[in-house]
């Protein structure tokens, strides 16, 4: 796996000596709206889209990717770092024991 996935995507905080980890996924942004004054979009995370608020990534537009965490977009991603971040979750979702 790349080392940059990791990087990327989760973040590992100790919390009085247990490791906690919250993920952050790549999607790509298909839409985008105004919704009572927030910025908003729909993305695309390999073939399920999702509502995601775009308010703290204003550089972002229709077809940019997006790291999204607990459904807001918090930082643009470049493509490639996507796309390689996208096949590593394909890969983790086909080793066995994996519904």
């Amino acid at each position: 796996m790349a080392d940059t996935v990791a990087a990327d995507t989760v973040t590992v905080a100790a919390d009085l000596g247990v490791l906690s980890m919250c993920l952050a996924v790549p999607g790509r942004i298909l839409s985008v709206e105004s919704l009572s004054g927030l910025r908003m979009g729909v993305v695309d995370f390999g073939g399920v889209t999702q509502e995601v608020c775009l308010e703290y990534t204003p550089e972002a537009g229709v077809g940019d990717y997006v790291i999204v965490h607990v459904g807001i977009a918090i930082s643009k991603l470049d493509p490639t770092r996507a796309a390689d971040s996208l096949s590593t979750f394909q890969e983790i979702s086909a080793l066995p024991g994996r519904p």
